[in-house]
């Protein structure tokens, strides 16, 4: 897809490192105040950035969150326990990336 620009690189991983810790947090408010819009619009925010850098091993759980979200009956303790792997498994990505080459502070 980059083509070998790494300026294209550098700014897909500056954005994702600027706009999922602020999708992460509004998820997290959203299990808060059990806003379920809230949980549902960012968890569907997310979808595209996880499977862009292929975290696998939260793409369902992001689905699954997305669609408890919008249910009849949200299940707060679940999304919860989604919210938390996801939060585990983001952080290591960004600690990833920033030492990367691909990070420019």
């Amino acid at each position: 897809m980059s083509n070998g620009d790494e300026q294209f690189v550098q700014s897909i991983v500056s954005t994702f490192l600027t706009n999922v810790p602020v999708a992460l947090s509004n998820i997290r408010e959203g299990i808060e105040k059990t806003d379920f819009e809230k949980i549902r619009f960012y968890a569907h925010q997310l979808k595209s950035s996880i499977d862009f850098f292929t975290v696998e091993s939260i793409q369902t759980i992001v689905r699954s969150m997305e669609n408890d979200a919008k249910s009849d009956h949200p299940n707060v303790k679940q999304l919860s326990e989604w919210y938390d792997v996801m939060d585990k498994t983001l952080s290591a990505v960004f600690i990833d990336l920033r030492e990367s080459k691909w990070f420019v502070a």
